[in-house]
């Protein structure tokens, strides 16, 4: 082993993470929004059988959620990391083993083996560590 860390990640440290994969958390957020904005715009075809005005809901929320997201990424980022931590849907506490090849990411009861070359992107700052799709703090 060459390196350990210990890190309790909470909303701070990932809303420090969002100007470096700011693509890959605003693709997530459109996505979702997307899907709910169809539901809502069959929901609205359904009881007013008209297609004009599902189809004119579905552009004018598009068009509004891809600027929301846009002007507010990184608020919508937080108080949705926020609201996991709260449910414990998130593990705040990781340790992270790393080794000449790959690393062990530790929660909980859990460990998981990653090889350095399945990472995508990586960015070192002065105080943290990044890894697209693993968040070291």
């Amino acid at each position: 082993m060459l390196y350990r860390c210990k890190n309790n990640i909470d909303s701070y440290e990932i809303k420090k993470m969002v100007p470096y994969f700011w693509k890959k958390f605003y693709f997530n957020f459109i996505v979702r929004s997307t899907i709910l904005n169809f539901l809502i715009s069959i929901i609205i075809f359904i009881s007013f059988q008209n297609v004009v005005d599902a189809v004119l809901f579905f552009i004018i929320f598009f068009i509004f959620n891809l600027i929301y997201y846009k002007v507010n990424l990184s608020s919508v980022v937080s108080k949705s990391v926020n609201s996991y931590i709260v449910k414990k849907r998130i593990n705040t506490e990781i340790e992270i083993e790393f080794y000449s090849t790959y690393l062990i990411q530790k929660k909980n009861d859990v460990s998981l083996k990653i090889n350095y070359d399945r990472f995508d992107k990586s960015i070192e700052t002065d105080t943290n560590f990044y890894i697209l799709g693993i968040c070291l703090v």
